[in-house]
């Protein structure tokens, strides 16, 4: 699974997130049912813009993943489709126990926007540093009361890469689904040195989660190149027990990479916010050092009819071409996300 594959270029990269849905805390809803939403455009020019917190210093053993700074220590790679429960077990595909970790003592630095974030006025006097570590921008929903997402798909192309590397640099891209602990799964594309794999000027794919408490694991990463067609899905299964199926495929090679979380969907676990596209960015110092800037579309099924995501930027410095566009309609959403 962590061969290297030989992927086409194309001259433009495109991230779609195909499906996403959420349904009442007994179960699913009725895609047949549900009514569409008038087309619907808006291109935010300025976006809702989050004051920048204040620099947190980075202490040693500490390594930028896509959910904020995790102790190493905290990071474990699942092995290809094995399933971790909430006490650190995981067993393989074979239902063999191959690991229990314990819980980590490390607190995170975390970059995942808190439950109760809504967009507000810049504070005209904040100055954020000159190189950029966390959440770059991202498009947020919320879900209805009693209704959790129970799945989001997304497809995403991977970009060329930076015109002018930064030293150490390290872009992720993903959608996401945060529960009301700030737990969250994501299946993520990476561009350099991701905490325990990947190479400088190198792009992979892995499933993540990432505990509150600072835990994190991911499935096996693949190296994937420019001008693929990634596609990303979290999706929940009800029986047995409860549990999220988290699965990056490399579409041009026909790699996935997954894991299974087991995790109820319900009261504070149930996932209330689905991050359609996120940037997230380490060690970026200057707009050259991104790689080029994609398109991200995406199709939301089942979702409000008056689907209403928020944008974020979060202030950051250098204050690049930051701009989301989006629109649709219910069950054929899109939005494109640029810097």
């Amino acid at each position: 699974m962590g061969s290297t594959q030989i992927g086409r270029r194309l001259s433009h990269a495109l991230f779609t997130v195909i499906a996403a849905s959420f349904a009442s805390a007994c179960g699913a809803g009725d895609s047949g049912t549900a009514e569409k939403a008038t087309l619907q455009t808006q291109t935010l020019q300025s976006g809702a813009v989050s004051t920048p917190a204040t620099p947190v210093p980075v202490p040693d053993g500490y390594v930028a993943t896509p959910a904020g700074y995790l102790h190493s220590s905290c990071i474990h790679q699942i092995p290809q489709g094995g399933n971790i429960d909430q006490s650190g077990t995981v067993v393989d595909a074979n239902n063999q126990v191959v690991a229990k970790y314990e819980a980590c003592t490390h607190p995170p630095i975390r970059a995942l926007p808190s439950a109760d974030e809504r967009p507000s006025p810049k504070d005209a006097g904040a100055s954020p540093p000159p190189t950029i570590n966390g959440w770059v921008e991202y498009l947020l929903q919320y879900g209805n009361a009693g209704q959790p997402f129970t799945s989001l798909s997304s497809y995403f192309t991977v970009p060329d890469g930076a015109y002018m590397p930064a030293s150490g640099e390290v872009v992720y891209y993903f959608p996401g689904l945060v529960d009301g602990f700030g737990n969250i799964i994501q299946p993520v594309l990476s561009y350099g040195k991701a905490p325990d794999y990947g190479q400088p000027l190198q792009w992979n794919i892995a499933s993540w989660f990432v505990n509150y408490d600072g835990a994190g694991g991911h499935s096996p990463p693949i190296q994937v190149n420019p001008g693929d067609a990634i596609y990303g899905s979290m999706t929940y299964v009800a029986s047995p027990t409860g549990h999220w199926h988290i699965v990056t495929t490399d579409d041009y090679s026909g790699w996935s990479t997954w894991l299974d979380l087991n995790r109820p969907n319900t009261q504070t676990s149930a996932m209330m916010r689905a991050y359609g596209a996120v940037l997230e960015a380490y060690n970026v110092d200057s707009c050259s050092a991104f790689p080029s800037s994609p398109q991200h579309t995406w199709d939301i099924f089942q979702a409000p009819t008056n689907w209403n995501p928020s944008w974020y930027w979060n202030g950051v410095n250098p204050q690049c071409s930051y701009q989301i566009q989006y629109g649709g309609t219910n069950g054929n959403n899109w939005a494109n996300l640029y810097y």
